[in-house]
């Protein structure tokens, strides 16, 4: 009986050591996309604005028999809207996820005025760019409370209708509210 108690007992450690060395394992994995450090977006990139994709070529880490990107130029100016519109699989998502630099492309540049993305501290950059994807997420809470998530200070009234009102969204969050 002892014999059966000790060789579970045993068990149930090895199974311990196994997690342990899985919970250090992502303590200790260092991600190629850094998510601190880097330059600041400088003032001359701020001006020009624009965003540069140039020569991107990209596969996806877990399927590099499959090129998802193979040539792609976009220039968007300043203040500019686009839309990335195409069959289902051409890449839409993942120029986004490019620009968002969940990924890196695997050759080309994208350039953000005349700063390389890759060299700047990726939290400054995405306070300058803003992207609106096909399905919106909504937190729990109301229309402004949404409008304000993410903002380093509790913006105004007077702010959130002004940012309500550069979307023509005002009259739809005044009747919501």
């Amino acid at each position: 009986m002892n014999f059966m108690m000790a060789a579970s007992v045993l068990g149930e450690v090895m199974g311990v050591f196994g997690t342990t060395a899985a919970i250090a394992e992502i303590f200790l994995y260092e991600p190629k996309i850094k998510i601190e450090g880097g330059e600041k977006v400088t003032q001359d990139t701020l001006e020009d604005g624009t965003i540069s994709l140039s020569d991107i070529r990209f596969t996806y880490p877990t399927k590099q028999d499959v090129q998802v990107i193979q040539k792609a130029e976009i220039k968007v100016a300043k203040n500019k809207t686009i839309a990335l519109v195409g069959t289902s699989g051409c890449g839409k998502s993942t120029i986004i996820q490019l620009l968002e630099r969940f990924y890196d492309p695997d050759e080309g540049t994208i350039l953000f005025g005349n700063q390389d993305i890759k060299s700047l501290n990726p939290q400054d950059f995405k306070k300058h760019m803003a992207i609106v994807q096909q399905e919106p997420v909504l937190f729990s809470g109301t229309i402004r409370e949404n409008i304000g998530y993410g903002l380093e200070n509790v913006p105004t009234d007077a702010e959130l209708d002004e940012a309500c009102r550069q979307a023509n969204a005002l009259i739809f969050v005044k009747d919501k509210t």
